[in-house]
């Protein structure tokens, strides 16, 4: 017997101020990526994609990432420059990253 399937896991990105198409509120969006893994016996073996979306902190609506956003983030992730903002931001706002 196999026991295969699916993880999707959530990474926060950075936070973006955007105007929420929900609750109408200039608000703090966190950019997000989730990655996904096929498991076998519930061991992460194989990478299967990423996707990439922004998350409203005020009222929790989700939404993929159009492509502009997502060639963004994509090249700060790769750049390493997504660190650097983060640790900015949580300097600014006294939160720590952990």
């Amino acid at each position: 017997m196999l026991i295969w399937g699916f993880r999707w896991k959530t990474f926060p990105i950075c936070q973006i101020a955007y105007i929420c198409s929900r609750c109408c509120r200039s608000t703090v969006h966190t950019a997000i990526v989730e990655k996904g893994r096929l498991t076998i016996f519930f061991i992460p073996v194989i990478p299967i994609g990423s996707r990439y979306g922004i998350f409203c902190n005020f009222c929790g609506l989700r939404l993929r990432a159009v492509a502009d956003l997502k060639e963004q983030l994509q090249g700060l992730e790769r750049t390493g420059q997504l660190e650097a903002r983060t640790g900015a931001i949580a300097d600014k706002t006294g939160v720590s990253g952990g």
